[in-house]
């Protein structure tokens, strides 16, 4: 994924890249449509539902 997570939440950055398996929570949330670099159709980032979706996956 582009981008990196820093102590503030995920940053875009187009010169870091973070590598995700499909099969943990980061890879599944990006397939399910909660990329965290995207944004909602009416242009709210998706980076908190993408944490969401992680917690979800993740039973927290």
């Amino acid at each position: 994924m582009r981008g990196r997570w820093d102590g503030d939440g995920f940053v875009e950055d187009p010169n870091t890249w973070l590598l995700a398996c499909t099969s943990g929570s980061q890879g599944k949330c990006v397939l399910w449509g909660y990329d965290p670099w995207g944004k909602t159709p009416d242009g709210r980032p998706l980076a908190d539902f993408y944490r969401t979706c992680q917690q979800t996956v993740r039973a927290d």
